[in-house]
């Protein structure tokens, strides 16, 4: 888009500290999808669950170093207080805000593996470091928006195919789900459209043993 306007980039550079801490603590270096299979005591899981992973250099380049990944998890900011009938509703008709959590990977990890008792594959992204760059950057320019969370339109899975299209937005990957976006369809698109490799499951072997 510089280039079509014909805008220096220099001039559009901005210094935040902030900003560069955040990024330097978070070190993105890769992207993967981590998918947790269907969980019916929870409604809102019951057609899984899809959240980013985050490696680092350290994480990316050795799978013992999973403690430098971060979690990046979109899910509803809804009010514990409400019954199920109500809070059904509110996430169903965007009554409650969509909340992005950026937490320790392994805990997050943990819990759909130990405390849920799901089953979980993570795939690598097959995107460019520069493109991985770019993500985060819009993550941070929108990790802190009210944004309405609805069920089947605007949820943990739509919002990654968004947070892809603002890379790659020729593809449009969220436009070919256009009625319901389901995480199991997420990861068969991306499949589809060359995103994905081989799932990584030594690490999750690692973890059965040590849950058992």
């Amino acid at each position: 888009m510089t280039d079509t306007l014909n805008i220096d980039k220099a001039m559009l550079q901005v210094d935040c500290p902030e900003l560069n801490e955040w990024m330097q603590r978070i070190a993105p270096e890769q992207l993967s999808i981590m998918f947790a299979q269907e969980y019916l005591d929870n409604p809102l899981s019951a057609f899984a669950h899809t959240l980013l992973r985050i490696d680092s250099k350290a994480s990316a380049a050795d799978p013992s170093q999973i403690h430098h990944a971060v979690a990046l998890n979109y899910t509803v900011g809804g009010n514990p207080k409400d019954n199920f009938v109500v809070y059904a509703i509110k996430s169903m008709t965007g009554r409650y805000d969509n909340l992005i959590e950026i937490d320790p990977y392994p805990a997050r990890l943990a819990k759909y593996l130990q405390e849920d008792e799901r089953d979980a594959w993570t795939y690598q992204l097959d995107l460019t470091p520069a493109e991985v760059q770019q993500i985060m950057l819009h993550v941070w320019e929108t990790k802190d928006l009210k944004l309405p969370y609805y069920f089947t339109t605007d949820n943990c899975a739509s919002e990654i195919l968004r947070l892809i299209d603002v890379v790659r937005p020729q593809q449009h990957l969220l436009s070919q789900l256009p009625y319901a976006v389901i995480p199991s369809d997420v990861v068969q698109l991306l499949d589809d459209e060359a995103y994905l490799p081989a799932p990584t499951i030594p690490l999750l072997i690692a973890l059965y043993a040590k849950r058992s």
